[in-house]
């Protein structure tokens, strides 16, 4: 049983996947991350960073937690940061992410385990 795109649209617009522009400032390379109140329902984020040119050659991909983020749902970061070192992840390692994503997503919602209990046998 497929998934249609009504419920595909759903089910990757609720998982914790952000993007954040590296900048530069005073010869420091920054980053900054904002989540939703939504995505607290998730333990983990899947924070991508692209270079402010747009070169996607440069992205970089990290696992944070929930719990690094501050009550205003945003984090930055700078070079000399050690926990953008420690929460850094290698590309091979994003589809089992959000295979784990979308299983959690699924346990929250009943309608989607439901619907599709199938698929969730194959991831």
């Amino acid at each position: 049983m497929g998934v249609d795109d009504m419920d595909s649209l759903k089910i990757f617009g609720e998982l914790p996947i952000i993007y954040g522009v590296k900048s530069q400032i005073n010869n420091t390379n920054n980053l900054c991350f904002v989540i939703t109140e939504n995505h607290r329902k998730f333990d983990k984020i899947l924070a991508i960073g692209i270079d402010e040119n747009g070169d996607l050659s440069g992205q970089n991909y990290f696992l944070l937690d929930v719990s690094d983020f501050t009550s205003s749902n945003y984090i930055t970061f700078n070079d000399n940061s050690t926990l953008i070192l420690e929460r850094k992840i290698e590309p091979e390692s994003i589809e089992h992410i959000i295979k784990d994503f979308i299983v959690k997503f699924t346990q929250l919602e009943n309608y989607i385990r439901g619907k599709y209990s199938s698929l969730l046998k194959s991831l």
